[in-house]
């Protein structure tokens, strides 16, 4: 971060926004590897390693996982609270249990304090002898101001989506990584504009 924004680079799709942990339910209250052990599965490549990963989204169950994400207290139709509770995110599996819960509170104030100034930096990665090399630019996609209701709007329509990369290996530490990512619409050739303005007050593309 720098100068109060938060820097992200771009290097292609999906993209990360955030990696906010869950505040209620059986991840919450039963810890990282309790949740591997019950809703993730050996990894393909290595027997030793579990997993908890894949694309999980409002729009329909992950296949892998058997979870789906719900916003609770939300009009999709609408695309607004319904007013009758807090719209908290839910993570839940076939019989109804929360494998893990966002509260309105706890999201909100993650993505605030994240996102009220962000810079996107677009990133080149190379390999030269051996050696791997970065070069930034020369666009940079500026986002000013943001507030909780239009990032619920996003995970509303399946823009904004849960793409966790977590793992553990035998009975060691877990390695938890909620990863919150949108990707390019169709056609955009690698520019983020459209994708990113619903989630910010201005957005601005500069060269550099």
């Amino acid at each position: 971060d720098k100068y109060g924004f938060e820097l992200k680079s771009v290097s292609g799709s999906p993209m990360s926004l955030m990696t906010t942990e869950p505040d209620f339910g059986f991840r919450h209250d039963n810890g990282v590897k309790a949740f591997l052990q019950k809703y993730g599965w050996k990894s393909s490549t290595n027997s030793g390693k579990v997993v908890f990963y894949g694309k999980h989204s409002v729009l329909q169950e992950n296949k892998k996982s058997k979870l789906r994400l719900v916003l609770d207290n939300w009009d999709p139709v609408q695309n607004l609270p319904i007013g009758s509770g807090d719209p908290n995110l839910l993570l839940i599996d076939r019989k109804d249990r929360i494998a893990a819960g966002w509260s309105f509170g706890h999201l909100s104030s993650s993505w605030s304090h994240k996102h009220g100034g962000a810079m996107f930096v677009q990133t080149k990665c190379s390999i030269i002898r051996d050696f791997r090399t970065y070069t930034f630019g020369p666009v940079v996609w500026s986002g000013i101001g943001t507030d909780s209701i239009m990032l619920l709007k996003q995970i509303s329509l399946g823009n904004l989506y849960i793409d966790p990369g977590d793992s553990m290996y035998g009975n060691s530490s877990p390695h938890p990584r909620t990863q919150w990512r949108i990707s390019i619409g169709r056609g955009a050739k690698g520019d983020w504009s459209r994708t990113l303005a619903p989630f910010y007050f201005a957005l601005s593309k500069h060269r550099i």
